[in-house]
């Protein structure tokens, strides 16, 4: 009996042992599973964490890069080193190199080409001697922003843009080649003009006519100043370069101090069709023989010739000077033949105000044109002739054409947004109905128009 028993007891410990060894071996199994599992979570969660501090990382490199990249695309750049660069006319040979390494984009194109339509057809100067021009440009818009669109390159974008601005046939509505942006932004960046001043600086546009390359074949030549005859002096000017007045002006009061006296000067305006205004009122002052004063009231439809006017208002030291008041057109109480007033919103009133410089003598002026001279340098030959010199025409038109046009109120300047490119806008409406094109003296067509003059002078 105690036998048996002794061995029930044995075997009770027993499995009281395995069923404790079994509860351990579960419990240490667990505690490992557990811990395996732990493991796997920090292991998870410290993966996270890398990746999201990698992606935060990138994020912030790329924020970085996008307000590095927008400063430096959009800071007032400095004055380019034009010198050392190949000039060309835009409407030629132009190439560009990329922007940011790319050419402009079909959406970039298309925005400018919409932006440049809507610039024209709500400033415009509408009057009845372009306004068949103006309908067609109107009409061809649609067929041009297609074109614009499906163009492969930038060199061809601003060909059809300077092809659909010939639709206008204006001596005053064109992009700006980079000569004529090169002149105007040297003068202008050191200039209180800060409507001009603000457009020829424009990030985007100081950026583009840096890029632009031109051939030297097309560079208009400086002024030059020769003696022709004792007591003639011949001075030749195809353009109007603000930037060069000074340098210019030293020439001729060189030449007068060195030759006995100048008694008569022949104006050589051939091929000049300047939009610049600043030259000829600087040279104006050394040429008149008496002081000049006109008063105009010019007609405008949108905001840009406002802002022109605006600026001339603050600009004690401008030749052009105006109460800008903007009159309301529709309240115009006179009858004018050329416009309807229902194209315009304001008129104001302009006064131009040239005082002659004591410093040089009265001289006999003889100004020479040709069928090319256009825009400033007509009206630079409208004043001479008030003040008594005689205006000669060399050409075969014998009767005034769009180019013998006095206009007598600046162009507008407008950059367009993405390419930079500077728009020449003829804004307002500054005609003088009753004094339409500039009157010659005398048409000749001669292969030597200089000489013709010089007889005429004996």
């Amino acid at each position: 009996m105690a036998k048996r028993n002794y061995s029930n007891s044995r075997k009770s410990n027993r499995s009281r042992n395995t069923s404790r060894n079994a509860k351990i071996n579960s419990n240490s199994s667990s505690r490992k599973r557990a811990y395996q599992k732990r493991i796997r979570m920090q292991k998870k969660y410290r993966r996270r964490r890398i990746g999201l501090a990698i992606v935060t990382f990138l994020l912030l490199a790329f924020l970085i890069n996008i307000v590095v990249n927008a400063f430096n695309k959009y800071k007032i750049m400095g004055y380019p080193s034009f010198r050392e660069e190949v000039l060309e006319d835009i409407g030629e040979n132009v190439f560009v190199a990329s922007s940011e390494g790319r050419s402009l984009s079909s959406a970039e194109k298309v925005t400018d080409f919409d932006e440049l339509y809507k610039v024209i057809q709500r400033n415009y100067a509408v009057d009845s001697l372009n306004i068949d021009d103006f309908k067609e440009f109107i009409s061809k818009y649609e067929e041009y922003r297609k074109k614009v669109y499906t163009s492969k390159t930038d060199q061809e974008y601003f060909k059809l843009i300077n092809e659909y601005l010939d639709v206008l046939n204006d001596n005053r509505t064109f992009i700006l080649d980079k000569e004529t942006y090169d002149s105007l932004f040297e003068y202008h960046r050191k200039s209180n003009d800060s409507d001009r001043k603000s457009v020829l600086e424009n990030p985007q546009a100081v950026d583009r006519y840096k890029r632009l390359v031109t051939s030297s074949t097309t560079l208009k030549p400086s002024m030059t100043a020769t003696i022709e005859r004792e007591g003639v002096l011949k001075i030749s000017l195809e353009d109007f370069k603000p930037n060069e007045f000074e340098k210019d002006l030293e020439t001729i009061v060189d030449i007068f101090l060195e030759n006995p006296p100048i008694t008569s000067i022949i104006l050589d305006l051939s091929n000049n069709n300047s939009i610049d205004d600043i030259y000829k009122n600087k040279l104006l002052e050394v040429l008149l023989n008496n002081n000049y004063e006109e008063n105009n009231l010019i007609f405008y439809r949108g905001n840009i010739e406002a802002k022109s006017l605006e600026a001339i208002k603050n600009n004690s030291d401008n030749y052009y000077k105006t109460a800008y008041v903007k009159n309301l057109a529709g309240k115009y109480n006179q009858e004018l033949q050329k416009i309807d007033l229902e194209d315009y919103m304001y008129y104001d009133e302009v006064s131009l105000n040239i005082t002659k410089n004591p410093d040089f003598s009265n001289r006999n002026i003889y100004v020479l044109t040709n069928e090319n001279t256009a825009n400033e340098a007509i009206k630079l030959a409208d004043i001479l002739q008030k003040n008594g010199a005689y205006i000669v025409k060399n050409g075969f038109e014998s009767s005034p054409t769009s180019k013998d046009i006095i206009y007598n109120f600046k162009s507008n300047l407008y950059v367009l947004e993405h390419s930079g490119l500077v728009l020449s806008l003829n804004g307002a409406y500054s005609k003088n109905e009753e004094n339409l094109s500039l009157t010659y003296d005398e048409k000749i067509n001669s292969n030597n128009p200089i000489m013709s003059i010089l007889d005429m002078i004996n």
